[in-house]
């Protein structure tokens, strides 16, 4: 498992202010406390997180195969993938190296019971980067919930998130420590 930097809340919530993330991140965030541990998915309300609902990947780790289950994935997930993931596996959805990429985030997610940010800025059209930023937040279980959102100039990204992940110019990403 990579070694990622660990920053605090009140950076993430910078990062994300203002957007489907923060909506997500503070429900996410109200459970955790009300709860005084990792929420399960079904202790999750839809209505509090409608926003972010189309960008939305709810997963489950899958021991025998060391792999992760797509229980949920939102319209623009669908769409960014160009693929139905909901019922597969991560490794059956994502080329090799683009699916090992992802494992490792996922896997450092569940095992530190951690938030973690990716921030991804591409240039798959030279004339206008796209950032992109993907939110994962674990979930009781061995589950977890992640969402992305794309700031851009378009309305519509014809690239796909491994086109866009093979052409990035920077990434950042750290752990959240929720202190």
């Amino acid at each position: 498992m990579p070694n990622y930097k660990v920053n605090d809340v009140e950076t993430l919530r910078n990062h994300i202010a203002g957007t489907q993330l923060a909506v997500l991140f503070d429900h996410w965030m109200a459970r955790r406390r009300d709860l005084g541990r990792l929420p399960a998915q079904s202790e999750l309300d839809p209505a509090d997180m409608k926003t972010a609902l189309q960008n939305l990947l709810i997963i489950d780790y899958d021991g025998e195969r060391a792999d992760y289950h797509v229980r949920l994935a939102g319209s623009s997930v669908r769409e960014m993938l160009k693929v139905e993931p909901t019922g597969k596996y991560i490794r059956d959805v994502c080329g090799p190296a683009f699916a090992g990429e992802l494992l490792e985030r996922y896997d450092a997610v569940r095992l530190s019971g951690r938030p973690h940010l990716m921030r991804l800025v591409t240039a798959v059209d030279t004339r206008r980067p796209y950032r992109f930023h993907r939110l994962l937040l674990p979930l009781g279980g061995d589950a977890m919930i992640g969402c992305g959102c794309v700031q851009t100039h378009v309305d519509h990204i014809d690239a796909s998130l491994e086109e866009m992940a093979s052409k990035r110019t920077s990434l950042s990403e750290y752990l959240v420590d929720l202190g």
